[in-house]
């Protein structure tokens, strides 16, 4: 709901209507988004192992079909009810085969647009990415810090940066069959964020935290712990 609030303002209210319209009008596709929203919101919901809020792009899309057919509907129904037909019959006397008035299309038209006009500046203020390079720097920080030849064991948000500087293997096994199979012939760092993953690290392994107080930084595995140690 909140999502929904936030995207749509006051038209949120009006997405439930537009279904509605939606399965009176064009039930196969209610039929068919539907689904694709449900399916979509079920599984957006119920993982939360990543930022997810680019997954709802699809639902919002779906969600302004809807709005735009009972955008339709009311076009419809207006132009014959209070625009003129063909031979300037207004009202009743429509022909209810007649297209949609024009002003009255182009005034709904408007009234959808115009707060969508208003708030754009503002909404590109908080999306435009183009002078974030935090990414860059961190990539070009850590490339710099690592040893070379190094195996880096990283999380997701890490690792995509730095695909675009460095080679990546995958199908190697968990994080803890890939650190056995490459410590002892290469420097190996560790990336991680799952609490439980990271206190298993710091059982196995001698760990050297060069980012950051744990794990969840970057960090270096300096060798195997000693049974006891």
């Amino acid at each position: 709901m909140h999502r929904a609030a936030a995207a749509f303002g006051p038209l949120a209210a009006l997405i439930p209507v537009g279904l509605v319209a939606t399965a009176v009008l064009r039930p196969t596709y209610a039929l068919l988004s539907g689904i694709s929203m449900l399916l979509t919101l079920a599984f957006a919901t119920s993982y939360d192992n990543a930022e997810i809020a680019r997954y709802y792009l699809g639902p919002t899309l779906i969600a302004w079909t809807w709005l735009a057919i009972l955008g339709g509907a009311v076009v419809m129904t207006l132009s014959r009810t209070v625009g003129p037909d063909d031979e300037g019959v207004a009202g009743p006397g429509r022909d209810p085969r007649a297209g949609p008035d024009p002003i009255i299309a182009l005034g709904l038209t408007a009234a959808l647009l115009l707060p969508t006009a208003f708030a754009l500046p503002n909404r590109l203020a908080r999306v435009d990415r183009s002078a974030d390079v935090e990414a860059r720097e961190w990539v070009d920080r850590a490339l710099t810090t690592m040893s070379p030849g190094a195996l880096i064991v990283s999380w997701w948000s890490y690792s995509t940066p730095l695909w675009y500087a460095q080679p990546i293997d995958l199908g190697l096994g968990d994080v803890i069959d890939v650190i056995d199979a490459n410590l002892p012939n290469r420097p190996v760092y560790v990336i991680r964020v799952d609490p439980a993953e990271i206190a298993a690290l710091e059982r196995r392994y001698v760990l050297d935290y060069i980012d950051g107080p744990d794990a969840r930084a970057l960090t270096r595995v300096v060798s195997r712990r000693e049974v006891g140690e």
